[in-house]
């Protein structure tokens, strides 16, 4: 798995997590299980990238910025294609 794959699923535990009511006890332990694996897993692959974090907070924080930079960047490349295709189309077939 990839520094970014890692980052997203991880990122998308913690997201699930804030959205479990705290009732739901049983669910928030299992997620808090995986959590806590995949930030150990995500912290081991920054250390063997060569990516410097302070603390598990820090490590958090980077992974959250990753998983936002590639949104961004993939964003971007979307617009920018789909851009083109609408020029494309506008100039009609070429000859």
């Amino acid at each position: 798995m990839t520094l970014l794959e890692i980052c997203q699923i991880y990122t998308d535990l913690v997201n699930t997590d804030s959205e479990i009511p705290d009732s739901e006890y049983h669910a928030k332990d299992s997620i808090g299980a995986l959590r806590s694996k995949y930030h150990n897993i995500l912290m081991e692959q920054m250390r063997i990238d060569g990516i410097v974090f302070v603390d598990r907070f820090d490590a958090t924080r980077k992974a959250f910025d990753l998983v936002k930079s590639e949104a961004i960047n993939t964003t971007t490349t979307i617009m920018t294609l789909s851009s083109q295709a609408a020029e494309n189309r506008t100039r009609g077939p070429r000859t």
